[in-house]
C-alpha cells in the first residue's frame, strides 16, 4: 500500500544502517527527502554502495564501532558536522552473539560486549540526541523523533541468549 512521507528539511541519523532493517530505513528516508547519516560497523562495501544508490551528497556512510555512550556521542558529532542538526534518530543496531552459551557457562566478557552494544550505546545515542534536539532552533512542533528498533527476542526471551535478550 503506498503512502506520502515528506521528510525534507530534516536530518535522521540511521545505526546498523547497511543492511536488513537499517538499509530499508535509509533508502525511505532518503525517498522522503531528509538528508542521512547512518552507520555501519563491518560491511564498508554494502554501505558505500547504498549511499552512493541514496545520492551522497544528502547520504553518508559512516563506520561506527557503537560499543558504549562515547561512540555514540562521537557519532551524533558527525551528523552534526555532515549537516548542521539531527532531527531524527532511529537505534537500530545491536549485536547477536554468535555462540549459544547458557547463563553458566557465558563469559562476563560476553556479558558486558553486548550490553555495551545494545544498551549502554543506545542509551548514549538517545542522551547526546536528545541533547542536540533541544539546543536546536526547531523546524516543525516537535523537536525532534526518537526511534528504538528492537527484537522480538526482548518480548519473551530466547534460551541460551540472556545477554542479547
Amino acid at each position: 500500500m503506498p503512502f506520502s512521507l515528506s521528510l525534507s528539511n530534516k536530518v535522521a541519523l540511521i545505526t546498523g544502517g547497511s543492511r536488513g532493517i537499517g538499509a530499508a530505513t535509509v533508502r525511505m528516508f532518503s525517498a522522503a527527502g531528509a538528508k542521512v547519516v547512518f552507520s555501519y560497523q563491518k560491511a564498508r562495501s554494502q554501505a558505500e554502495d547504498l549511499a552512493k544508490e541514496c545520492g551522497e551528497a544528502s547520504c553518508r556512510a559512516v563506520a561506527s564501532d557503537l560499543n558504549g555512550p562515547d561512540s555514540a556521542r562521537a557519532l551524533v558529532a558527525e551528523v552534526i558536522k555532515q549537516f548542521g542538526r539531527l532531527d531524527i534518530l532511529v537505534a537500530n543496531h545491536g549485536i547477536w552473539p554468535a555462540e549459544d552459551v547458557a547463563i553458566d557457562k557465558m563469559t562476563d566478557e560476553q556479558w558486558r560486549s553486548t550490553i555495551s552494544i545494545n544498551l549502554d550505546a543506545v542509551f548514549g545515542l538517545a542522551k547526546y540526541t536528545v541533547a542536540q534536539m533541544k539546543a536546536q532552533p526547531r523546524t516543525g512542533s516537535a523537536a525532534g523523533h526518537v526511534v528504538l528498533i528492537s527484537s522480538t527476542s526482548g518480548q519473551r526471551g530466547e534460551a541460551f541468549h540472556c545477554d542479547y535478550s
